[in-house]
Protein backbone atom coordinates (compact mmCIF):
# COMPACT_ATOMS: atom_id res chain seq x y z
CA UNK A 1 0.00 0.00 0.00
CA UNK A 2 1.14 3.47 -0.69
CA UNK A 3 0.89 5.07 3.01
CA UNK A 4 1.28 8.91 2.93
CA UNK A 5 -1.12 9.72 6.18
CA UNK A 6 -1.97 7.99 8.72
CA UNK A 7 -5.35 7.64 7.47
CA UNK A 8 -3.90 5.47 4.55
CA UNK A 9 -2.13 3.44 7.27
CA UNK A 10 -5.48 2.40 9.02
CA UNK A 11 -6.95 2.03 5.97
CA UNK A 12 -4.27 -0.52 4.65
CA UNK A 13 -5.81 -2.86 7.09
CA UNK A 14 -8.72 -3.26 5.02
CA UNK A 15 -12.08 -2.62 6.69
CA UNK A 16 -12.30 -4.31 9.85
CA UNK A 17 -11.14 -2.70 13.71
CA UNK A 18 -11.21 -4.41 16.95
CA UNK A 19 -12.81 -3.04 19.90
CA UNK A 20 -11.03 -4.45 22.71
CA UNK A 21 -10.71 -4.09 26.55
CA UNK A 22 -10.96 -6.04 30.01
CA UNK A 23 -14.67 -7.67 30.84
CA UNK A 24 -17.28 -5.15 31.48
CA UNK A 25 -16.01 -2.09 30.00
CA UNK A 26 -18.65 -1.83 27.53
CA UNK A 27 -17.48 -3.51 24.39
CA UNK A 28 -20.85 -5.06 23.51
CA UNK A 29 -22.85 -1.79 24.64
CA UNK A 30 -20.94 0.75 22.57
CA UNK A 31 -20.35 -1.54 19.46
CA UNK A 32 -23.98 -1.74 19.61
CA UNK A 33 -24.91 1.84 19.84
CA UNK A 34 -22.13 2.65 16.93
CA UNK A 35 -24.00 -0.40 14.76
CA UNK A 36 -27.31 1.83 15.21
CA UNK A 37 -25.59 5.20 14.19
CA UNK A 38 -24.08 3.46 11.39
CA UNK A 39 -27.23 1.76 10.09
CA UNK A 40 -28.54 4.60 9.60
CA UNK A 41 -26.29 5.36 6.64
CA UNK A 42 -27.52 2.05 5.33
CA UNK A 43 -23.71 0.38 6.29
CA UNK A 44 -23.67 -3.47 6.07
CA UNK A 45 -21.46 -4.54 9.35
CA UNK A 46 -20.27 -7.57 10.54
CA UNK A 47 -19.60 -8.45 14.49
CA UNK A 48 -17.14 -11.01 14.76
CA UNK A 49 -17.30 -11.70 18.65
CA UNK A 50 -14.38 -13.42 20.75
CA UNK A 51 -15.51 -15.90 22.67
CA UNK A 52 -11.82 -16.21 24.93
CA UNK A 53 -11.32 -19.19 26.51
CA UNK A 54 -14.94 -20.04 27.08
CA UNK A 55 -16.45 -23.06 25.61
CA UNK A 56 -19.78 -21.51 23.92
CA UNK A 57 -22.80 -23.51 22.70
CA UNK A 58 -25.29 -22.04 20.50
CA UNK A 59 -27.30 -25.22 20.00
CA UNK A 60 -29.62 -26.48 23.45
CA UNK A 61 -29.67 -29.50 23.94
CA UNK A 62 -31.78 -32.07 22.37
CA UNK A 63 -32.32 -29.75 19.46
CA UNK A 64 -32.40 -31.15 15.76
CA UNK A 65 -29.44 -28.58 14.91
CA UNK A 66 -27.37 -30.47 17.77
CA UNK A 67 -28.45 -33.82 17.34
CA UNK A 68 -27.34 -33.12 13.31
CA UNK A 69 -23.82 -31.15 14.42
CA UNK A 70 -23.36 -34.47 17.26
CA UNK A 71 -24.42 -37.11 14.35
CA UNK A 72 -21.50 -36.08 12.16
CA UNK A 73 -22.28 -32.84 9.96
CA UNK A 74 -19.53 -30.21 9.37
CA UNK A 75 -22.18 -27.55 9.01
CA UNK A 76 -25.84 -27.12 9.98
CA UNK A 77 -27.37 -23.94 8.73
CA UNK A 78 -30.80 -23.35 10.49
CA UNK A 79 -33.44 -20.58 8.45
CA UNK A 80 -36.16 -18.82 8.16
CA UNK A 81 -37.99 -15.93 6.09
CA UNK A 82 -35.78 -13.74 8.31
CA UNK A 83 -32.85 -14.72 9.26
CA UNK A 84 -30.38 -17.91 9.56
CA UNK A 85 -27.32 -19.07 11.74
CA UNK A 86 -24.82 -21.09 10.43
CA UNK A 87 -22.40 -23.50 12.75
CA UNK A 88 -19.74 -25.17 11.24
CA UNK A 89 -17.59 -28.23 13.26
CA UNK A 90 -13.82 -28.07 12.87
CA UNK A 91 -11.59 -30.84 13.72
CA UNK A 92 -8.63 -28.51 13.90
CA UNK A 93 -8.36 -25.07 15.47
CA UNK A 94 -9.48 -22.23 13.39
CA UNK A 95 -7.82 -18.84 12.98
CA UNK A 96 -9.96 -15.51 12.90
CA UNK A 97 -8.09 -14.61 10.21
CA UNK A 98 -9.60 -17.28 7.88
CA UNK A 99 -12.93 -15.94 8.99
CA UNK A 100 -11.81 -12.37 8.58
CA UNK A 101 -10.76 -13.46 5.18
CA UNK A 102 -14.24 -14.78 4.44
CA UNK A 103 -16.16 -12.20 5.63
CA UNK A 104 -14.34 -8.96 4.02
CA UNK A 105 -15.61 -9.06 0.40
CA UNK A 106 -19.07 -9.50 1.75
CA UNK A 107 -19.90 -6.40 4.21
CA UNK A 108 -18.97 -2.89 4.22
CA UNK A 109 -17.04 -2.96 7.11
CA UNK A 110 -16.26 -5.63 10.14
CA UNK A 111 -16.18 -4.94 14.25
CA UNK A 112 -14.32 -7.44 16.11
CA UNK A 113 -15.56 -7.91 19.70
CA UNK A 114 -12.39 -8.80 21.52
CA UNK A 115 -9.09 -10.26 20.82
CA UNK A 116 -6.89 -7.66 22.34
CA UNK A 117 -3.72 -9.36 21.84
CA UNK A 118 -3.35 -9.85 18.49
CA UNK A 119 -1.73 -7.45 16.39
CA UNK A 120 -5.28 -6.00 14.46
CA UNK A 121 -5.89 -2.33 14.36
CA UNK A 122 -7.77 -1.81 17.86
CA UNK A 123 -9.28 0.56 20.22
CA UNK A 124 -9.20 -0.39 23.44
CA UNK A 125 -12.31 0.78 25.60
CA UNK A 126 -11.07 2.35 29.42
CA UNK A 127 -13.26 2.72 31.38
CA UNK A 128 -13.12 4.43 35.00
CA UNK A 129 -13.75 2.24 38.18
CA UNK A 130 -12.81 -0.77 35.78
CA UNK A 131 -10.00 -1.07 33.95
CA UNK A 132 -8.50 2.85 33.48
CA UNK A 133 -4.50 1.55 32.49
CA UNK A 134 -4.28 -0.29 29.07
CA UNK A 135 -4.05 -3.98 28.87
CA UNK A 136 -4.34 -4.67 25.13
CA UNK A 137 -1.06 -5.57 22.78
CA UNK A 138 0.04 -2.03 21.59
CA UNK A 139 1.09 -3.17 17.96
CA UNK A 140 -1.46 -1.45 15.90
CA UNK A 141 -3.77 0.09 18.44
CA UNK A 142 -5.22 3.10 17.01
CA UNK A 143 -6.24 4.61 20.21
CA UNK A 144 -8.42 4.67 23.32
CA UNK A 145 -12.50 5.00 23.90
CA UNK A 146 -12.90 6.34 27.31
CA UNK A 147 -15.13 7.82 29.97
CA UNK A 148 -13.08 9.66 31.33
CA UNK A 149 -10.04 11.85 30.44
CA UNK A 150 -7.03 10.03 29.00
CA UNK A 151 -3.83 10.67 27.95
CA UNK A 152 -2.46 7.70 25.81
CA UNK A 153 -1.35 7.73 22.61
CA UNK A 154 -3.37 7.85 19.40
CA UNK A 155 -6.59 8.86 18.47
CA UNK A 156 -9.43 9.15 21.72
CA UNK A 157 -12.88 8.78 21.35
CA UNK A 158 -15.60 9.52 24.19
CA UNK A 159 -17.64 5.77 25.31
CA UNK A 160 -20.67 7.98 26.33
CA UNK A 161 -20.59 9.60 22.65
CA UNK A 162 -20.72 6.15 19.57
CA UNK A 163 -22.07 9.02 17.21
CA UNK A 164 -18.33 10.20 16.80
CA UNK A 165 -16.93 6.86 16.32
CA UNK A 166 -19.37 5.38 13.94
CA UNK A 167 -18.62 8.79 11.91
CA UNK A 168 -14.97 8.30 12.25
CA UNK A 169 -15.47 4.51 11.11
CA UNK A 170 -18.07 5.72 8.47
CA UNK A 171 -15.54 8.33 6.71
CA UNK A 172 -12.22 6.31 7.19
CA UNK A 173 -13.83 3.05 5.64
CA UNK A 174 -16.99 3.39 4.50
CA UNK A 175 -17.11 6.48 2.09
CA UNK A 176 -13.84 5.78 0.60
CA UNK A 177 -14.04 2.17 -0.57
Amino acid sequence: DNINYPEDYIKSFGNCISICGFKNTGKTTFISNVLRELKKKNAQITVLKHDGNHDFDIDQNGTDTDCYRKAGAQKVIIFNDKKSAEISSFDEAIDYKDILENERRKQDFIFIEGLKNEPLPKFEILRQGISEIPGSNEINRLGFITDFPFEGEGLHFDLNNPKDFAEYIYNTFIVKK
